[in-house]
């Protein structure tokens, strides 16, 4: 089945909050456009969550695509200019950059083979890969190397990019590179005779604490937790800002044993991420207190907690 560079553009906003987005001719001046208002977004703080390095990845990565249409795109319009898309969007917990173009069928074999060598390799093999491809392209040319560009973005999204072809017409295919960029990872520190399990999933955005709580030091053991939840409110912020999308998010306590400090540590916890609900109007925060159905104290230190932090939780047991 036959379909158009602009039938593709246009399904790339589909319910998605659209940061930049352009179709037309990729030429130099064009593309010195486009990443000048990717440096304004950054500027006027746009995505005010977003880092210096993070927002440093964004624009590399659409230069590198850029570039990859001027360099190796083909016509598909009357005019014979080299025409391509960029669409920049802004997801649950993502960014992801799009870009196609026209290719020359003669072209996708290679870059299919490419794609299938580069899914079996680690980041250090890829990192080995890009510095061979620099070595052996030493002279200047026109076109450059497009493998090199790709590899760099491999290494840039931790290997998440995807590419997609589809027929245009008889000599013809475009071709579609979709990168994400996760602006939350997910966050996971396995249990120890003292520490609890921590499990933060930014898809579903749930956090669940479970096991024995008792660190020798508390505070340097739970920090991570406090900045995620920081984290996670941005996040929420900004996406609930621009679109009236609701959000869930979950805290789940499935607690062993815990000693006072960390009582103390727990309260701190709740009140915070609570707070994310006070905070945005379209998000919902549920906060569930898990125990053992024989287990009457860690049941009991839960009602505690909930009436010092005057915060309603939810109580779930846990039968075997």
């Amino acid at each position: 089945m036959q379909t158009t560079l602009k039938k593709i553009y246009d399904k790339q906003f589909e319910d998605q909050i659209v940061l930049l987005s352009y179709l037309g001719e990729v030429n130099q001046k064009n593309i010195d456009g486009i990443l000048f208002n990717i440096k304004e977004f950054k500027q006027q703080q746009k995505i005010k969550l977003i880092t210096y390095p993070y927002f440093k990845k964004i624009y590399s990565i659409t230069t590198e695509l850029l570039e990859n249409i001027k360099k190796h795109a083909v016509s598909g319009n009357e005019k014979n200019s080299t025409e391509g898309f960029i669409v920049i969007l802004m997801e649950t917990n993502f960014i992801t950059i799009t870009s196609g173009n026209y290719i020359l069928k003669k072209e996708c074999s290679r870059l299919e083979n490419w794609e299938n060598e580069s899914r079996t390799l680690s980041i250090e093999s890829i990192k080995e890969l890009s510095r061979n491809s620099v070595k052996n392209n030493k002279g200047l040319s026109a076109k450059g190397g497009a493998s090199i560009g790709l590899s760099l973005i491999l290494l840039w999204t931790n290997k998440n990019l995807e590419i997609n072809l589809f027929n245009a017409d008889s000599d013809k295919k475009i071709v579609i590179f979709t990168s994400k960029l996760y602006i939350m990872e997910k966050l996971f520190i396995a249990a120890s005779t003292s520490s609890p399990e921590i499990n933060f999933d930014p898809v579903s955005k749930s956090l669940t604490i479970s096991g024995e709580s008792r660190p020798e030091d508390i505070q340097s053991f739970y920090k991570p937790i406090f900045d995620w939840i920081g984290q996670l409110n941005a996040l929420i912020h900004y996406t609930t800002s621009v679109s009236d999308k609701p959000v869930t998010a979950s805290l789940i306590f499935n607690m062993v044993y815990f000693n006072s400090s960390s009582v103390k540590v727990f309260i701190q916890i709740i009140e915070l991420f609570s707070a994310i609900e006070k905070q945005n109007d379209l998000c919902k925060t549920t906060i569930v207190w898990r125990y053992n159905t024989e287990d009457e104290d860690v049941f009991e230190a839960g009602k505690e907690i909930e009436k010092m932090c005057g915060v309603k939780m939810e109580f779930s047991e846990n039968k075997f």
